[in-house]
């Protein structure tokens, strides 16, 4: 069973090692093999997209660069105000014999007049204006630039156009072409990518222009692709068409702003890959298969002469030495055999030298135990006497070691003391600074609080005069009151005189009447002085109320800080007392810093001294003990050797040799 255990296990380990060494590389080479070709498949595919969006600008370029051209040329040349209108439609019609794509030319001028061929209605139509229209209108704003509207169906032919538009130079109107789309759609989607790919063209805004399955016109602006093929030039990002993955390259028409798109998908690539992948795994398998059967005979001859080898060597365990392998290859194996055989002959040959030396060496070995016994235990009294005497020294060694450490610990104790002092000390002077420093504000704030006091006093009383001043006004007033309402008395006395005197008297009754009216705002104007000053009187008496509280208020303030300057000189005071009560002990501290520090120097200095000697006596000691351990190791390798040379007696005799 154990045979059968071992060949298995270096079955197993082989056949694990060749199986690695060969699936570890082919893997690799066919993974890097397939991945390879998947990353070129799908490269061309990349690159047929991009040569195919390239073949499609160049198509737009194509198709519209000589209509943008010719408008700029028409823009340049036509003058509407001094060539009649047969002249003109004569050229447009010119134009469009000699153009392909071009659906109608049409003029329309700063006046609204219409020139159009071929006539498509508009001209001579009232409700039509072309002033009112978006290429009218885009391409006055913009007299430099030729527009290129949005697509658009013509209600006239029903085709689907672009109208490019350019502002005469002259600024009598603007050229515009109506450019059919239907051939450049043609040419669009007549391009292939890949065997399912297609290519898509949207306008600037979003606008369908080539699509196999949307149609011309749909407004696809809002929606996620049609963003990311607006904003991503020259660029490729990732999309969804029912539920199959595929990749759209991206780029923008420089002359008309559209958006070109190559839709390829993701799974033309598995399906190019495919017939590639089929073909590594066949490979694969095939090379398994052979090199499988090339590994077991490579196993089976290795495995098969280190059994014969473990059988020898188990049947050698067992003492039998008469036993040799047959040595068949010349290989390692072969080597590793003649070698085990020598190895085989040699272990006989010292098993039987072994036992001619092992009876001297333990005649030997027996004599040395009895000489190391009797210098053993001379030895051991030298040990026991030295480590008495160590014992005390280190006694004496630790004392003095606590003392020292005390000491250190008073001297430090003794600094911190001083330190705390020191400090408590510059506190107790910044404590002094500063209650100086709040006795000068509190002086301060006194002398604020009696000016105060002086400005509250003099404006009590000139709030006193202007209440004096008001009564006098208001006594004027009542005067002003009865003046005007005798006035107004003797006015209506005149009156009634007036119209007594008849048409003599007309003039004077009215100069009465108007000395009367002027009595009576006299007196409604002396009631609203007088109706002011008794709230003048009011406001100054509460005035003068209030200043005599905050007065009396002031007063108090006064004499708080009056108390407040007597506490601040209290403290004052108990700080400069404490200050020099500190001062002296810390001079104490200084002197009892410096004495402790004295004493740490001189016991540090016996502590130094009393470790050297312990340390001389642990010397002699150690040497002592190493002399004693040299003598038991020696007895007892004595007494080893005796017993392992019996041992070794008893073991060869096991041995069976040729």
């Amino acid at each position: 069973m154990k045979n059968n255990s071992r060949k298995t296990s270096i079955n197993v380990k082989l056949s694990v090692a060749f199986l690695l060494a060969l699936l570890v590389p082919t893997l690799l080479i066919a993974s890097n093999s397939f991945f390879a070709a998947k990353k070129e498949i799908s490269s061309q595919i990349h690159n047929s997209a991009k040569q195919s969006v390239a073949t499609i600008d160049d198509v737009i370029n194509q198709y519209v660069s000589p209509i943008v051209h010719d408008a700029g040329y028409f823009a340049q040349t036509l003058n509407v105000e001094k060539e009649e209108g047969p002249i003109i439609l004569e050229r447009l019609e010119q134009y469009f014999e000699t153009s392909d794509g071009i659906v109608s030319s049409f003029i329309g001028t700063t006046k609204g007049v219409t020139l159009q061929h071929p006539d498509l209605g508009l001209m001579g139509n009232k409700d039509f204006d072309p002033r009112t229209r978006d290429w009218y209108k885009d391409a006055m704003a913009s007299p430099n630039e030729v527009i290129i509207s949005e697509p658009h169906e013509t209600a006239s032919t029903g085709d689907w156009v672009v109208t490019i538009s350019k502002k005469l130079d002259n600024g009598q109107g603007v050229f515009a072409t109506n450019l059919n789309l239907a051939s450049l759609q043609e040419m669009v989607t007549g391009i292939e990518i890949g065997k399912e790919g297609y290519p898509v063209l949207l306008s600037e805004a979003g606008t369908v222009i080539a699509h196999p399955t949307m149609a011309t016109g749909d407004d696809k602006s809002q929606e996620e692709w049609a963003k990311q093929l607006a904003t991503l030039n020259d660029k490729t990002f990732a999309h969804t068409v029912d539920g199959n993955k595929a990749e759209v390259f991206a780029h923008s028409n420089e002359l008309t702003k559209w958006h070109i798109g190559g839709m390829m998908f993701t799974k033309e690539v598995d399906e190019a890959v495919a017939p590639i992948l089929k073909i590594i795994l066949l490979v694969l398998t095939l090379s398994l298969v052979v090199l499988g059967a090339y590994v077991y005979y490579i196993i089976r001859s290795i495995v098969k002469p280190l059994r014969n080898m473990t059988e020898v060597a188990e049947v050698m365990s067992e003492g039998d030495l008469r036993n040799e392998l047959e040595v068949r290859t010349r290989d390692e194996i072969g080597i590793l055999s003649r070698a085990f055989n020598r190895m085989s002959d040699m272990l006989a040959s010292i098993i039987g030298h072994i036992q001619n030396k092992s009876s001297s060496i333990l005649a030997a070995s027996e004599e040395l135990t009895a000489t190391t016994e009797d210098s053993t235990k001379a030895v051991e009294q030298i040990a026991s006497s030295m480590m008495r005497i160590q014992e005390g020294m280190d006694e004496q060694a630790a004392r003095i070691q606590k003392s020292v450490i005390a000491m250190q610990s008073v001297s430090e104790d003794i600094q911190s003391i001083h330190e705390h002092t020191h400090k408590v000390t510059s506190d107790a002077t910044t404590a002094e600074q500063t209650t100086e420093v709040g006795h000068k504000l509190v002086l301060s704030t006194e002398q604020q609080m009696r000016k105060i006091d002086g400005i509250i006093t003099e404006l009590s009383g000139d709030i006193s005069t202007v209440n004096d001043y008001a009564t006098q006004i208001n006594e004027i007033v009542t005067v002003i009151t009865s003046i005007s309402e005798q006035t107004n008395l003797l006015a209506l006395n005149a009156a009634i005189e007036a119209a007594r005197a008849g048409e003599h008297g007309k003039g004077f009754a009215v100069v009465a009447d108007e000395v009367r009216k002027l009595a009576e705002q006299t007196n409604r104007s002396t009631i609203e002085v007088q109706d002011i000053v008794n709230a003048i009187q009011r406001e100054s008496t509460r005035s003068v109320d209030s200043m005599h509280r905050t007065s009396g208020e002031v007063a108090k303030g006064l004499d708080m800080f009056m108390q407040t300057e007597h506490n601040f000189l209290e403290v004052k005071r108990f700080i400069e007392e404490i200050n020099d009560q500190l001062e002296a002990v810390l001079a104490n501290a200084q002197k009892i810093a410096a004495s402790s520090d004295s004493v740490v120097d001189d016991m540090e200095e016996v502590a130094r001294i009393s470790d050297a000697s312990v340390h001389e006596m642990e010397t002699i000691a150690e040497a002592t003990e190493e002399q004693l351990g040299a003598m038991e190791e020696i007895t007892a390798t004595a007494e080893t050797l005796e017993s392992s040379v019996e041992e070794l007696q008893q073991e060869i005799t096991k041995f069976q040799v040729k």
